[in-house]
């Protein structure tokens, strides 16, 4: 598959799987009883998610390698997701998911490196399959990429030797950019936690209440073994935990259930008037349902709050969800998953997460104080919300122009 781009003069597209340009190696992984995480062996890398600005992360290892990489090589991801490339800074095994891209004399490995970085999009559409898409050793061969002046090797590869540092040196101040913007992100998480400790830190005329006293804790459902879900939107949606999001739920990307399907769970289901707390997984995820998703199916992997009646018209849901949030809530909510022996917060253990009540002798101050801290925390989440937004269309800028630098670069504009 050629370009269409015009290249400067002297310059030709050749394809990867030209004699004396690049070896390709495509991964193979070992048996899973090889892996480990103990350092054991050689680094072991499956696929992008182990990949890092430059050169991937080690999280596993391996003692029985069956395609190796050297220090230099570049790696692709060559199934789900198709296109992201990195490097290799030491030996290290490679799975099915990725494949080696080692050059030969006439190419330099770095060049390489950021030319595919800059057809990461093209090399993705190159995918196919319905599980997954992937690519194989075939279309990589066939994959044509700018070289210049191809027919004087000593200049070509000097010439791939500038446009790299060229590119190094304006590639690390979009580096620097991003850095910054990720420093934002972390600031602005800082400014809710210490929102949330200013307000229940400062509480004064407190009591602790166990959950249990006042609410009844109930867990969710998964689907049912054989069923599915929905193809098309249903009046049944059903709440996954990566569905949470702010305090609530992104419905975005929300999921619902078959009419049969909703009939053999509709008992577990959640209310707006309820909190909700994640339990497996990510745990101690919490807030509040939308009224538009008021009786929605709720995951297994979720409890929700439900408020006894005498409790009702003297505690603000939110209230709960935030404190559950702060620093303290989190502490009591780690406790008790630890506790357990497993990575699951029991919904007898939540019961005893105890909740500061203010002025409990005087229910109308109470829920006073308690739509105050709620009012100020919403303030400060909305300020907050406001910079993420920002900070995510800059990232998408940063991004456009990291690709408009390597466009230029193999176009001869660098």
């Amino acid at each position: 598959m050629m370009e269409t781009w015009t290249l400067p003069e002297g310059w030709e597209w050749v394809k990867l799987g030209e004699p004396e340009l690049c070896e390709i190696i495509m991964g193979q992984s070992p048996a899973g009883s090889t892996y480990n995480t103990q350092r054991n062996g050689l680094p072991f890398f499956q696929g992008k998610a182990d990949f890092g600005e430059f050169y991937p992360v080690p999280r596993k290892w391996c003692t029985s390698p069956l395609r190796v990489s050297r220090p230099g090589d570049i790696l692709i991801s060559v199934r789900a997701p198709v296109g992201p490339v990195n490097l290799t800074a030491e030996e290290c095994i490679i799975g099915r998911g990725l494949a080696i891209l080692r050059p030969k004399s006439k190419l330099e490995n770095r060049y390489l490196f950021f030319v595919l970085r800059s057809m990461e999009e093209k090399i993705s559409s190159m995918g196919t399959g319905s599980t997954f898409t992937a690519i194989g050793k075939s279309n990589l061969q066939s994959l044509a990429i700018p070289i210049p002046y191809p027919n004087d090797p000593a200049r070509s590869l000097a010439e791939q030797r500038r446009i790299v540092a060229r590119l190094e040196a304006m590639l690390s101040e979009v580096r620097a950019l991003r850095d910054l913007l990720q420093s934002m992100r972390r600031d602005w998480s800082a400014l809710i936690e210490s929102a949330l400790a200013e307000v229940f830190e400062a509480l004064e005329d407190a009591t602790p209440e166990p959950i249990g006293a006042i609410a009844d804790v109930k867990g969710g459902k998964r689907l049912p073994k054989g069923d599915t879900f929905s193809e098309e939107m249903t009046p049944f949606p059903y709440i996954r935990v990566t569905d949470f999001s702010n305090y609530s739920v992104d419905t975005s990307n929300l999921r619902f259930l078959k009419p049969e399907t909703f009939q053999r769970i509709r008992q577990y289901t959640i209310s707006k008037d309820d909190v909700y707390i994640s339990i497996a997984g990510t745990i101690g995820l919490v807030g509040t349902i939308p009224p538009e998703l008021d009786g929605a199916n709720l995951t297994e992997n979720v409890a929700k709050l439900v408020f006894k009646e005498k409790f009702r018209n003297h505690i603000d849901k939110k209230y709960v969800a935030y404190y559950l949030s702060s620093a303290e809530g989190k502490k009591q909510i780690e406790e008790r998953a630890k506790a357990a022996g497993q990575p699951k917060l029991a919904l007898e253990r939540i019961k005893t997460i105890e909740i500061p009540i203010p002025y409990p002798d005087d229910p109308a101050r109470s829920l006073a104080e308690q739509r105050r801290i709620v009012a100020y925390l919403e303030a400060v989440q909305e300020e907050v919300s406001a910079a993420r937004r920002q900070v995510e269309e800059d990232e998408r800028r940063v991004t456009q122009l990291e690709q408009s630098i390597l466009a230029a670069a193999f176009r001869g504009e660098v």
